[in-house]
């Protein structure tokens, strides 16, 4: 530690501490959503204590440049992280933290003392948890305030804006010493929640929508729509890249693709055109619940902004959401665009949502589409159909899709009737 050379990483969470009881179930799916993102770094330990998790390397050996690029990239990808700190883990005595304050000052004093801002400003901030240490909190700041301002020539105490802020962490069995936070990503660690099916289209909204739910601890998993041969294959390959992208920020998602365009044709041709975006998103919605049956998920997730286009407004939502009894989130309720935009760019999806690609919501769409549907109206539309007859003819049309390169193979149904049906015919064959 001579050449002070961080040893450690101290994470902090913020919600989690409020789960009373239920703490230790959401610390353990923190601590594995950090294995996942820091994998690359092999000889990583985790010790958990209350309100903390550290991380170091096997016997203690310092961090690497490589290290920390690893983390500052990683550790924006895990929910339920509230800040980090790069670090220095000693021994719980002060003549340990002494030590370490001595050989790691002189740094951060010459970096800012360079800058030429006149005085460099410092604090201390020390934290306690360890009630058998000989000096409590206040007491530690003030014994190295008259430790360090005698040292340093043009070192000022400024507890309100410092520009070298030292962080000391007591503990029983170690302390941890820092310089500085970085902020994570907060909410809840992805698993915290119970799983969600995400309706993924290739556009801006559903991939924020996808993140805010594993945000708030769901594990996702996806549903795409398309209609080929009316729709290209690049609007599978769209929504792979999309896919990769987000199934970073937790352990990868299955990727379901439906293709609409049998039921499609059936609705185009028997019912009054500009209903047809509403009876659409009304299958889609039957098709989404009878999937999350079949794998577990406990709600849907959509990309639905309030009035940003004609199946979003008050009346069409409530006359989609009456298509299933199953939970439907949406997350992106009150953004606009550019709020929906700016998270996107921030995840990392929005250059691929921008590129343009025919999907199921564009192909036999209405010129001239309805805004305030009744479920009256829209229930004579449907009597025109078997809606379960354009239930199957889209479930029998999904997919299981690998988003790393495209390829495809049939869904099989275990849970629900369509098994049941398989069976069926299974057995009356020859």
């Amino acid at each position: 530690m001579s050449d002070a050379t961080h040893n450690a990483i101290l994470c902090r969470y913020g919600e989690i501490a409020l789960k009373g009881r239920n703490r230790g179930i959401f610390e353990r799916a923190l601590v594995t959503a950090l294995k996942r993102a820091l994998s690359d770094i092999d000889d990583l330990r985790y010790i958990r204590e209350r309100g903390r998790i550290l991380l170091h390397r096997k016997s203690f050996a310092a961090f690497t440049a490589a290290h920390d690029d690893l983390v500052a990239e990683g550790l924006q990808r895990v929910f339920g992280l509230q800040s980090y700190s790069l670090g220095y883990m000693v021994e719980s005595n002060l003549e340990a933290i002494e030590k370490i304050v001595g050989n790691t000052m002189p740094r951060h004093y010459d970096q800012e003392l360079q800058a030429g801002n006149g005085p460099v400003t410092y604090r201390m901030r020390a934290r306690r948890a360890n009630k058998f240490f000989p000096l409590r909190s206040q007491e530690l700041e003030i014994h190295f305030a008259d430790l360090l301002l005698p040292q340093y020539d043009n070192l000022q105490l400024d507890l309100d804006n410092a520009a070298i802020s030292i962080g000391v962490e007591v503990r029983e069995n170690w302390t941890f010493v820092h310089y500085g936070k970085m902020p994570g990503p907060g909410g809840l660690p992805v698993g915290a929640s119970a799983p969600v099916l995400v309706l993924l289209s290739g556009g801006i909204d559903s991939p924020g929508a996808a993140y805010l739910a594993m945000k708030r601890g769901s594990h996702t998993n996806f549903l795409t729509f398309h209609s080929a041969p009316y729709t290209p294959p690049e609007t599978i390959d769209k929504v792979c890249g999309i896919v990769l992208v987000i199934n970073r920020f937790q352990k990868p998602g299955l990727l379901l693709a439906c293709n609409l365009v049998a039921a499609q044709k059936i609705i185009r041709d028997r019912t009054t055109e500009k209903y047809r975006t509403v009876l659409y998103r009304r299958l889609m919605m039957r098709v989404a619940s009878r999937l999350a049956t079949e794998i577990g998920d406990r709600a849907l997730v959509t990309g639905d902004c309030l009035a940003q286009v004609a199946s979003q407004t008050v009346q069409n939502l409530e006359v989609i959401n009456n298509a299933t009894d199953r939970l439907i989130l949406r997350p992106l309720i009150s953004y606009d665009k550019t709020e929906s935009m700016a998270l996107a760019r921030r995840i990392g999806t929005l250059k691929l949502s921008e590129i343009q690609c025919a999907d199921s919501c564009t192909v036999f769409a209405p010129s001239n589409p309805a805004t305030n549907a009744t479920l009256n109206v829209i229930d004579k539309q449907e009597s025109r159909m078997d809606t379960d007859e354009l239930l199957g003819l889209a479930l029998a049309g999904v997919t299981v899709v690998n988003p790393a390169n495209g390829e495809t193979s049939p869904f099989r149904f275990h849970r629900t009737k369509e098994a049941q049906a398989t069976s069926s015919a299974s057995s009356a064959a020859p």
